[in-house]
């Protein structure tokens, strides 16, 4: 047990954070879960209206360290996609409910060995010419201090 009184102070603050976060966690677990529950059953206008609610608990999740940021990008973008594949599946009409994000271009694996062929080609080059302008401007320093050091024989 604490002995300085605000070492007390921070077990009291502790307890109470832990369990306020385990609360809102609960909360946003028990909103993820009627989320995809209402997604399964194809009540998409439900889900579709309820989605907003679910992204704002988990941003407030995220704001208050509760989750981690790519976590929480992480279970938005699967909650959207969830949502997206059940209208397209169910060929919804579009003027009732339109999806929640614009469909993601699929790159195939050929475009990205590409991409990276050319990122390393052009961090190399980078270092080329980091290499070349050291190596100038090292030159003439270096002719500087031998010619000095050698005496002119006549």
């Amino acid at each position: 047990m604490a002995n300085i009184k605000s070492a007390k102070k921070r077990i009291k603050v502790t307890a109470r954070r832990k369990d306020e976060n385990r609360g809102k966690k609960t909360e946003l677990a028990s909103a993820i879960k009627k989320f995809r529950a209402l997604v399964i059953k194809k009540e998409l206008n439900e889900a579709s209206a309820f989605l907003p609610q679910v992204i704002s608990l988990i941003d407030s999740g995220n704001s208050h360290g509760r989750l981690h940021k790519n976590t929480a990008n992480r279970k938005k973008a699967r909650l959207a996609e969830m949502l997206n594949k059940a209208l397209i599946a169910n060929n919804a009409p579009s003027n009732e409910v339109e999806p929640v994000v614009e469909p993601v271009k699929i790159v195939t694996e050929k475009k990205v060995e590409e991409k990276k062929v050319e990122e390393v080609k052009a961090a190399t080059a980078k270092k080329t010419v980091a290499k070349k302008t050291v190596a100038e401007k090292a030159a003439p320093v270096k002719k500087a201090v031998t010619e000095k050091a050698v005496p002119a024989k006549k």
